[in-house]
């Protein structure tokens, strides 16, 4: 996968996930491979492939405590990546769990804050409330 012999049709390259003939979904990018009728399970809640596939995060251990590496996927490649640090595994595991249900939101907000568009933060601040809400 990944090389120059893959050829794609039109949605999956838009999607970034290969649905194969096994019913299995593939991400383009990382090479993941995600059961079809499967959910994905972080921290209490449950993701389907498509979420899972699109919003990739990672527990990484450190010398020194832990590193949530997180990347959103979309047709073209990855969209957004970034690493923090957390001193501890329960931190991570939450940093990693709001990631996966809510990256996109999480997306804008860092992209609110280098540009300074004040209504794209609180627009994706209501968003991000409103999941909260779900929650509860």
């Amino acid at each position: 996968m990944n090389n120059e012999q893959d050829i794609y049709d039109i949605p999956t390259l838009k999607t970034g996930l290969l649905h194969t003939a096994d019913g299995h979904t593939t991400c383009l990018t990382c090479g993941a491979r995600f059961e079809p009728d499967e959910v994905y399970p972080c921290d209490g809640h449950y993701y389907t492939a498509a979420k899972a596939a699109a919003h990739h995060s990672e527990i990484l251990q450190l010398e020194s405590g832990r590193a949530v590496a997180c990347s959103i996927q979309d047709g073209s490649g990855q969209l957004f990546q970034m690493q923090l640090y957390m001193p501890d595994t329960l931190t991570a595991e939450a940093v990693r769990e709001k990631f996966i249900e809510s990256g996109d939101v999480i997306y804008k907000l860092v992209l609110a804050a280098l540009t300074g568009d004040k209504r794209l933060a609180q627009q994706s601040l209501g968003q991000l409330d409103e999941t909260e809400g779900k929650a509860l």
